[in-house]
């Protein structure tokens, strides 16, 4: 992603170019034939938009009048940065096209979270906000039982997950982390599919927000739950309908700390917005990131 600005490129799709990068690539991100190159200053990010990948950057090389800078303080705001914690439907993943699924050129960026960073960016006037996200697909919650893993679950639950090295490492994460005002906790679906019940959920997740607000003591404020979206798979509904409950008990445990509230995005959602029966069509991201950007204009402090 290259641009006069960082906000500019976000905003930008034609900023936005995808490589298929393979070992001892070489990568031209910016030469004399380049437009932007006439600028004094061009902001670039590398960003990995696909899932379970991994990146190594040898080297940067640039020519000797040249020079590389951090980003400025007119960039995003530190203050306010949001943390995803989700599955497939929040990091954008779908089926492949030969399998019914659309094609997502841009990955995660076309996903619900970073939409709604995009339209607050364009609103008059313009929010600018900080999002990471860590999503795994397929995982549920819950630690999964031998069944569930044969059946395609993750090997461990994210309330687990999120604190390691990577999906598969037992190893524990020591840092650093982002240091988020608010998390978005997007997990349920595929632990509806597996019909985790309704206490089950209930436990990890108080364990979960609580280890959270452990580990981000000094910046966390907001908690924001959203429930299981629409899946063909199962007529299961017992987390969506016990959603409503989970927030006076997480406010009556957590609320001296954080403040806990429901963030409903799948309100109104079928099937029908679907490309596979659970994964969202890139306009349904479109239309879920428009509530999303709703929701943060009037929670963000």
């Amino acid at each position: 992603m290259t641009g006069a600005t960082e906000e500019a490129t976000l905003k930008d799709p034609k900023a936005w170019r995808t490589l298929d990068v393979e070992g001892d690539s070489e990568v031209v991100i910016l030469d004399e034939t380049t437009p932007l190159a006439q600028h004094k200053k061009t902001f670039v990010r590398l960003m990995l938009i696909d899932w379970a990948s991994t990146f190594e950057l040898a080297a940067l090389s640039i020519d000797d009048n040249a020079s590389i800078e951090p980003l400025s303080d007119a960039g995003l705001d530190p203050n306010f940065n949001i943390l995803v914690i989700g599955d497939s439907i929040s990091c954008g993943f779908a089926a492949p096209v030969e399998e019914g699924g659309e094609l997502v050129p841009f990955g995660v960026l076309q996903a619900f979270p970073l939409v709604a960073q995009r339209l607050l960016m364009e609103r008059e006037p313009s929010t600018k906000v900080a999002i990471d996200q860590i999503a795994y697909p397929g995982w549920t919650l819950v630690s999964p039982t031998e069944q569930d893993k044969e059946m395609g679950s993750g090997s461990t639950g994210m309330a687990d997950a999120f604190f390691r090295v990577t999906p598969w490492s037992q190893e524990v994460f020591d840092g650093p982390y982002p240091a988020p005002k608010a998390i978005i906790l997007e997990l349920g679906t595929n632990d509806q599919a597996f019909e985790v019940s309704v206490e089950r959920f209930a436990s990890t997740l108080k364990d979960l927000i609580e280890n959270l607000i452990g580990l981000f003591q000094s910046s966390l404020r907001h908690i924001w739950l959203v429930p299981p979206f629409p899946d063909a798979d199962t007529d299961n509904r017992a987390l969506n309908l016990a959603y409503s409950a989970y927030i006076p008990r997480f406010e009556a445990r957590f609320g001296d700390m954080v403040k806990v509230c429901l963030c409903d995005l799948v309100e109104g959602l079928t099937i029908a917005d679907t490309v596979d029966g659970v994964h969202p069509s890139l306009s349904a991201h479109k239309a879920i990131g428009k509530k999303l950007a709703d929701f943060l204009a009037t929670h963000l402090d």
